[in-house]
């Protein structure tokens, strides 16, 4: 064999190595992954979810929806420790998402493992609504309300 065939030879294996890490490595992993609509099944893009475990305000997870309104959340941030963690399976989160001209949406959901895929509705926010997304004005003018947080989570198959 010739030193440019054995060197071929040589780089073809290294990159199938390569090829098959990558594809054995990302069917153990962790993921939320999801869309946010509105009422109407429109997507959302531009929407911001957290996820925390539902018994930790320490831990969150983070992201950001695409013009597609689809989001994936794959690591967790400990905001005491500054450290990143794998997201925790068979755990119970609360999202908390908002957007501007929609009202928030906190809502728990029960996360098992691998990759899972989930789907959020958020409801519109009236024109004449005041306030953080949490309140809305009255007509006296005076204060808000509480309201109930609109929307609705699912899971979805992928």
């Amino acid at each position: 064999m010739t030193r440019t065939r054995i060197r071929s030879l040589i780089l073809t294996l290294f990159v199938l190595g390569l090829a098959g890490c990558a594809a054995t490595g990302g069917g153990k992993s962790n993921v939320i992954e999801g869309v946010i609509l509105d009422a109407e099944d429109n997507p959302i893009a531009m929407a911001e979810i957290r996820i925390s475990p539902e018994d930790s305000t320490e831990v969150v997870g983070m992201g950001m929806t695409n013009a597609a309104g689809r989001f994936t959340i794959v690591t967790l941030a400990n905001t005491q420790l500054f450290t990143e963690e794998p997201l925790r399976k068979d755990t119970t989160y609360q999202a908390r998402i908002q957007v501007p001209g929609f009202y928030i949406l906190e809502q728990n959901f029960e996360y098992g493992k691998g990759t899972e895929s989930w789907e959020f509705e958020l409801e519109m926010r009236e024109t004449d609504d005041i306030g953080d997304g949490e309140t809305f004005g009255g007509d006296s003018g005076e204060g808000g309300e509480a309201r109930s947080l609109g929307g609705a989570v699912r899971r979805t198959s992928r």
